[in-house]
C-alpha cells in the first residue's frame, strides 16, 4: 500500500520519538515485525 508524503512523516516521527534517529538491525526488526533469522532466500 502507497504511503503520502504526510503518512510517512508521521511514521517516521513516531519511530524516532520512540528509538531515537539511529536505529540498529535489531530496532529495525523490531519496527518491521522481522527478526534477522527470517531471511527471503
Amino acid at each position: 500500500m502507497k504511503k503520502t508524503k504526510a503518512e510517512l512523516k508521521t511514521m517516521a516521527n513516531e519511530i524516532s520519538a520512540q528509538y531515537g534517529c539511529f536505529l540498529n538491525v535489531t530496532e529495525v526488526g523490531k519496527v518491521l515485525g522481522i527478526s534477522r533469522e527470517q531471511r527471503e532466500n
